[in-house]
This record gives structure tokens, sequence and C-alpha cells, in this order.
């Protein structure tokens, strides 16, 4: 084995301790997350938080839920405040070894911190168990050459000494010094101090790659993404890698320029081969550029759904392999197989309650009691120091694996639309709009949704990006045909708006790069920007009014006149 496939292997190794992990405790999987809350409680009984809610009493599962309340994020605001001024055994009695910046999706970034063994978790239930899965689906198949991570890594270090950014850089910064070994691209690419033209640079250097074996993301928008740039500006590549160069357009500092220019060097026979394929067409371009090419690995369902069916076209049947189910507070589920979104609770990384979303008086059930087909709030107590806390998360019980539930994420509490009872969520219009591209061939860039009270009766606004302009006569019509998919799609929707309750919807197209100045700004309040989800919908009057200042002129008047 050569160095990069030793590295690999270690990874499909700790992988396969970790799903051999889980397997074992599904056998029993209540009883593994009743003793990790117990251990919880015992642990923390003496931090600030513990001393609160009376720990030292609470001996059973429902001692607990009894004594200690639902939480949100604003519950720990203090808190926080005073671990970030050294204060000890506060939420935890484990060391905060980095606070975690959420996507910022509802708003301000949040700082979550993060102990060792989360921080464990998250990098053995990510590249360990998909590396592990597809080791044991492919065999000898997949080939374990390098591959490319279209993420870049960054965080700072504030004056505390605490590290501040995504969970996945902070896991993955450990294993820097061999990054060389397993990715493509630089490490002043990878690990950037200021912005530069991503898409270009990652393909710049595995387009080089004849051997690619792999493609890793932290959300399908990248992969897409990326591969929409490649086939608008793959000639400058052709170019640049013929000649060894980079082109003078390409935004970059010069001393990162230089650096690259000296570790590259003219491929014509690469240059000339790739030509051929790009001039073919870019249907199932990957595994005709990459003929080792494996699998892509990120997270592709639910609100990412749309971007991991229209990658298909350029996948040429490269298998998907999805990211677990995660977030800043924490890993809560991973697949067990490639090519399914559906996840395995993981019982040892977080106590979990469910609340059925269907009886809005209804209390918390633990795992043993959830039901399939059944969807549910998910509330969690990690190992880090949140406490039944609400995610803000709907996912279905969709099986179980042994004693375990299988979920499938749904959406997000906070992105529903609701003025009249008609209850709209994310899902539901994901299905909406996949309708209404099968209908008009017209695809959406992005979009977001807000529900618009000022009007009398409300009515939902759809703010889109498109590729090319759109008419107001256009615009119009697309109203039409989003409200009938809309209609056909949630019952109630239809009967207010039969009934006078709802305002038909209204569709409003926005300036090319609306969703670029987002990046931008969510960029300014720190957020990396492979951590920023679809705004899908504007839940707050402060997001409305971002994307109303771009809508294009007779957007702007559509919103007036409807």
């Amino acid at each position: 084995m050569d160095k990069t496939q030793l590295i690999i292997q270690k990874n499909i190794e700790k992988g396969r301790t970790g799903l051999k992990r889980l397997e074992e405790a599904s056998k029993n999987g209540f009883e593994e997350n009743r003793k990790l809350l117990l251990k919880i409680i015992e642990e923390n009984k003496n931090t600030q938080y513990g001393k609160k809610y009376g720990f030292e009493y609470i001996k059973t599962i429902e001692d607990y839920i009894k004594k200690v309340p639902v939480t949100e994020y604003k519950d720990y605001e203090e808190y926080i405040a005073g671990i970030e001024r050294g204060e000890k055994n506060v939420l935890s009695a484990r060391e905060t070894i980095h606070f975690a910046l959420s996507s910022g999706s509802s708003g301000t970034p949040k700082k979550v911190p993060m102990c060792q063994e989360a921080a464990d978790l998250f990098a053995m239930y990510t590249h360990g168990a998909c590396f592990a899965a597809m080791d044991r689906e492919l065999g000898d198949n997949w080939k374990k050459g390098r591959g490319v991570s279209l993420t870049e890594i960054r965080f700072s270090t504030g004056q505390n000494g605490f590290t501040y950014g995504a969970v996945s850089g902070k896991v993955r910064e450990k294993n820097k010094a061999y990054e060389s070994d397993i990715y493509t691209s630089p490490l002043s690419v990878s690990y950037p101090e200021c912005d530069m033209d991503f898409m270009y640079l990652h393909l710049r250097f595995a387009l080089v790659e004849k051997n690619l074996s792999f493609i890793t993301c932290t959300f399908m928008t990248a992969v897409y993404d990326t591969m929409r740039y490649l086939e608008t500006n793959w000639q400058t590549l052709v170019n640049d890698i013929e000649r060894g160069t980079i082109s003078d357009s390409i935004n970059m500092p010069a001393s990162v320029r230089n650096e690259l220019l000296e570790a590259i060097s003219p491929a014509p026979e690469r240059a000339r081969f790739i030509e051929r394929e790009f001039k073919k067409g870019f249907e199932g371009i990957m595994p005709r550029i990459w003929p080792d090419l494996a699998f892509v690995f990120g997270i592709g369902s639910e609100s990412f759904r749309i971007y991991t069916d229209r990658l298909r076209f350029f996948l040429g049947g490269v298998r998907v392999h999805y990211s677990v189910f995660s977030a800043s507070e924490g890993i809560f589920a991973c697949p067990i197989k490639s090519e399914s979104d559906e996840m395995v609770l993981i019982p040892f990384s977080a106590f979990y309650e469910f609340r059925d979303i269907n009886s809005e008086s209804a209390g918390t059930v633990t795992m043993d009691k959830v039901q399939k087909g059944r969807r549910y709030e998910l509330i969690v107590t990690n190992l880090s120091g949140f406490y039944r806390y609400r995610m803000m998360d709907v996912v279905e019980v969709v099986d179980f694996y042994n004693g375990l539930p299988v979920i499938k994420f749904l959406y997000r509490l906070n992105q529903v639309l609701n003025i009249a009872g008609e209850k709209t969520n994310d899902s539901t219009m994901k299905l909406v709009i996949k309708n209404f591209e099968k209908k008009t061939g017209i695809r959406f860039k992005e979009y977001t949704l807000y529900a618009d009270t000022n009007s009398s009766p409300g009515r939902y606004i759809v703010f889109a990006e498109y590729e090319n302009e759109i008419s107001a006569f256009q615009a119009e019509g697309i109203s039409v045909i989003i409200e009938e998919c809309l209609c056909e799609m949630n019952g109630s929707y239809a009967a207010k708006i039969r009934a006078g309750k709802l305002k038909p919807l209204v569709f409003v197209p926005l300036k090319k790069g609306a969703y670029a100045d987002y990046i931008e700004m969510m960029k300014k309040k720190g957020v990396s920007v492979n951590q920023l989800k679809p705004v899908r919908v504007a839940d707050s009057h402060e997001k409305a009014e971002f994307f109303i200042k771009r809508t294009t002129e007779h957007g702007r008047g559509l919103i007036l006149k409807a």
C-alpha cells in the first residue's frame, strides 16, 4: 500500500469500529441511551446548571423530565459567556475544546460548546463510517486513490484561547499534516486566509488527478455548483492545465498564486484528454474524466435533495453516500449504506426525546416508545452541556435497526409557513418546486418563501433567482403554476385559498447575485460558507427585507400589485 491507501485504510478501520459499536448498541438501544443520560447527570451534578436543577437528586428518566425544562439556545447564552470568560463547571464538567458556530440559517450564528468525545464521534461517524461502508460495498472496485474535498477550513482563535468555527474544521484540522496525501487541493486552498476563486482552484488540481477516487463536501450544493462552474469554464481550466498556468482572471492573493505556480507543471496530454470529453457534453462527465471515481460524500437529503437530484446528470452512475444527521450540537444518526438517507440513531452520542408533532399538548417519549411512520420533533441532551434542547428538527421514524430507531430528517420547525392554519413545511415545498419544474422545464437557481402577513388576507411570497431574467408577464404566469402545484400538495392551503382566508401567492424574481449577497452577509457574521444552508424560509422581517431590496424592478411591482 502507498501512503494514501494506508491513510484511507486507517479511516476504514476507524469506521468499522464505529459501525460495530453501533451494531452492538442496537441490540439494547434504549438501555444504552438510558445509561448515557444517567452518566451525563452524574458527571455534571456539581456544575452551575446541575446545581440549579438538582441533578444530584435525579435517579430516573422520569425525574429528569420532571425537574429539567425543555430548552432553547437563548437559555444558554449567559452560561456560554461564562465559559468564554474561563469559568469551569458551568454547563459541563468536561472541558470545552471548541465553540462550533451554527450555520446561521436562523439568524446570527450560535456559539455551541463542544467537548473532545463529541469531536471524536464526529470523526468516527462521518468520513470513517462512510469509508467503511464504501469499502464493504465496493471492495477492490474502489481504488482508494486521492480525493478532493470541496470544504474550506476556516476557524478563528479568540483572545480567550478558544477556537471558533464549523465542527468539520475542528475535526479535520487534527490531520492537517497528512492532507496532501489524501486530498488534491493544496493547503493554501483548503485552509485559506482570505477569499479566492475556490471552485476554480479545487478543479484546477482535481482535474490533473486522473486517478481521483472520491469527492467529499459539507453539502451537495458544493459539488453541484462546482460541476456547473466546470460546465461554463472548462476552456479556461483546460488551457491552464495544458500550459501549467493559472489564469490572470482568477481571484487569489499573489503570494498564493506564486506558491501554487511553483507546484504545477504543464500537462498537455491530460488537458487534451479532458478537452475531448468535455466536447462530448457534460451528461455523465464525472466518471469519464475520473474513471476511478467511486463515490461522492456529503449532506444531500431533504433541503439539499434538489441539488443531489440535479447532480445525477453529471454523476453517470457514481454512487452517493449521504452524510450524517448532525448539527453544531452533536452528531445524532448515520447511514450504514450508500444511496440511503435513512439514518440510525447513535445512542451513545446524545439522549433523545421525541415530541409528536401532531399533538401540540403532548409530552415527550423516549426511543423505546416511538412508532414507525410517525413524525416527531427531536429534543436532545448532548455530551457537551445542552439539556433537553430543542433542535427544531422534525424527523420521521421509518424503520428500526434492531432496537434503534431509523430516522429521516424532514424539515425544521422554524421553516414552516402557517398564516391561517395551513402549515406548509419545507418538505412539502420541495415537492411543489419539483412538480413546477417538471411542468414548465424552468429551473430555480435558488428560492425562498415568506409569509406576508402585512397583506390582508395573508399570502405567500416566493422569491427566486434564475440564470436568465424573468419578465413581469412570465412571473405572473409562474405564480399561477406554483399556486396550482401547492394546492395539489397541501389540501389545507387549497381550502384556505377557496375560503378567502389566504390570498393567492405571488412569485417575485430576484436580481442576479442576490443569494451571493446573502452568502457575503453571513460570512461577515463569521459563518463558514461551507456551513450555509439554503434560505428556504425568510423567517423574519429582516430576512424578507433583504430579499425585497434585491427584487428586479418589475418584481417589486408584483409585490405591490398583488
